[in-house]
């Protein structure tokens, strides 16, 4: 897609699109644009009946879109993709989109609105089908404003870019798992190392075996498809900075292993990546935009499927950092492989911040629903910081304790801890406290529990699909925090 960002109406466009944040405002907003039509009908139209009006103009095609100014820019960017996918015939493949007189750090949220919404709108659920959808393809667009600012400039591509990566992001995620098995990330995540410049490496299954990750070995023993474990490191060049670890969960299918899950719901198992999906994301972003600072990440990549070889409830398993662990529920392999993503990071490595993301529990779906992740973390600045993120960018997040008394029921009388209470209760806590067994003595370290928010019922389809979660808010904290942008 093509964008331009200019002062006057361009010469052709399939419609332009009038962004209407406060509707006393509408005619001072459009003066510049010499657009004739009827604005008092207009207005009355848009507050009585909704978001959405079109009239013809010697211009073209003008199409009005009622916003409302008091919503942050994740929202505004939320109500743009619905209005856009919904509009996407009338709309056209060029688009031109009218700013609005706002402040300039208004007028930088709204115009990163506007690419993300547009990019994200080509969002294609339908690639594996015969027949395309027919709708026009986005080709286009040209955002229009009173003044050129340097600052919306740059703002716009690096939307542009975490766009791009969010895209990416997401069709990993809904690729079905036939296809996306361990070795076809692995091997993404190779090409995206080699094209943005950080380094991959891949351990195979002889390496991961080599290596003791005896705790990802084990939930892959009953697969047809080979693990891999993934060490990715970006660093700029010639520069003292700030260095982060992250981790992200990445079995491509989760049958539940021994402890089968019912069937109801099983096909979207096919998103139990979604955490590494969002490192190795992340990890191109920094890479893409040069950010300041250093990023060391691990990545376990394995189905949990089951055949005769397949680790069963009551098997004791080791792990990279050599401690021992009772196989409780096979439905908890999550947290095995996050066990051995973490030790390996934690021992090779020196981090500031420590990070793992992971479609860990359904206890934390029942606790905060779709809307919500999880967060749990051993360091209160670190809790705030990532919650302050999760606010400004959208992505929300509410932390979760961690204390002592929930220690507990994650005792074994025959291995050095036991991946699952037995209980039906506190499950994402007690997950929580079964990673923080295998950070050693990190001091800023948080969880996040993204179960429920990274794939549900959204905009893009009709079945619960990807979300994009977690690049916003991952990238708004490490420039507040670790960058100081």
């Amino acid at each position: 897609m093509k964008i331009n960002l200019q002062t006057t109406l361009p010469k052709q466009s399939d419609s332009i699109l009038v962004l209407v944040f406060n509707i006393k405002k509408l005619k001072t907003d459009v003066e510049h644009l010499d657009i004739e039509t009827n604005l008092t009908a207009l207005k009355n139209h848009l507050k009585e009946h909704g978001d959405v009006i079109s009239t013809l103009d010697k211009k073209g095609k003008i199409v009005f879109m009622r916003m409302d100014d008091t919503k942050c820019h994740a929202d505004q960017c939320k109500t743009l993709r619905q209005l856009i996918i919904k509009n996407r015939s009338l709309l056209g493949g060029n688009i031109t989109v009218v700013l609005p007189d706002l402040s300039d750090q208004d007028i930088v949220n709204s115009g990163r609105s506007i690419v993300n919404a547009a990019y994200l709108s080509t969002n294609n659920l339908g690639k594996y089908k015969y027949k395309p959808n027919g709708l026009p393809k986005l080709e286009e667009l040209t955002l229009v404003t009173r003044s050129l600012n340097s600052n919306l400039e740059d703002a716009i591509n690096e939307e542009v870019s975490l766009t791009k990566v969010q895209l990416a992001m997401m069709d990993l995620i809904n690729t079905p798992s036939n296809i996306k098995t361990p070795e076809y990330i692995a091997d993404l995540a190779g090409q995206s190392g080699k094209k943005h410049g950080f380094k991959v490496d891949i351990f195979t299954e002889k390496e991961i075996k080599k290596n003791k990750l005896a705790a990802l070995q084990s939930v892959s023993d009953g697969s047809a498809n080979p693990p891999r474990f993934l060490i990715l490191h970006y660093k700029p060049k010639n520069k003292e900075v700030k260095t982060l670890g992250l981790v992200g969960k990445g079995v491509t299918f989760d049958t539940g292993g021994v402890s089968m899950k019912s069937s109801t719901n099983m096909h979207f198992m096919k998103s139990d990546m979604s955490g590494a999906a969002l490192v190795l994301g992340f990890t191109e972003l920094c890479a893409r935009l040069a950010l300041p600072i250093e990023v060391y990440t691990t990545i376990p990549l394995t189905e949990n499927v089951t055949d005769g070889s397949s680790t069963k409830p009551g098997d004791v398993i080791g792990s990279y950092i050599g401690k021992s662990i009772e196989v409780i529920d096979t439905d908890a392999e999550g947290r095995l492989i996050l066990a051995d993503g973490l030790g390996y990071l934690t021992k090779n490595f020196k981090t500031d911040v420590l990070l793992d993301f992971a479609t860990l529990t359904g206890s934390v779906i029942q606790t905060l629903g779709y809307q919500v992740a999880g967060l749990f973390s051993n360091n209160d600045d670190l809790a705030d910081q990532i919650y302050n993120s999760g606010k400004r960018s959208g992505d929300k997040c509410w932390r979760l304790p961690i204390w002592e008394n929930y220690q507990d029921d994650l005792k074994s009388d025959i291995a050095d801890v036991k991946n699952f209470s037995g209980k039906p209760i506190a499950g994402a806590i007690t997950a929580a406290l079964f990673l923080k067994e295998f950070i050693g003595d990190h001091s800023s370290w948080a969880h996040i529990d993204i179960a429920g928010v990274s794939f549900s019922d959204n905009e893009y389809g009709t079945m619960r699909n990807a979300t994009g979660y977690g690049l916003q808010l991952l990238l708004d904290f490490v420039k507040v925090n670790m960058v100081g942008q």
